[in-house]
């Protein structure tokens, strides 16, 4: 079954998914990967500023 969505790509492959059933780290490292994959979802030039505390003011 091939699901369809107006901004995004389902590149979700049950048989990839379930070939790595019981292994927690495997199916991690999958989901990660395919979000990875599409550039619209990534920061790949860096980290992820949201993720970055805000600077801290000079003192005087």
């Amino acid at each position: 079954m091939t699901k369809q969505f107006k901004h995004v790509s389902y590149l979700w492959d049950e048989a990839k998914a379930a070939a790595m059933a019981g292994d927690e780290v495997a199916l991690l490292i999958y989901r990660s990967n395919l979000l990875g994959a599409d550039l619209r979802l990534t920061n790949y030039g860096g980290a992820t500023p949201a993720a970055k505390p805000p600077p801290r003011p000079a003192h005087r």
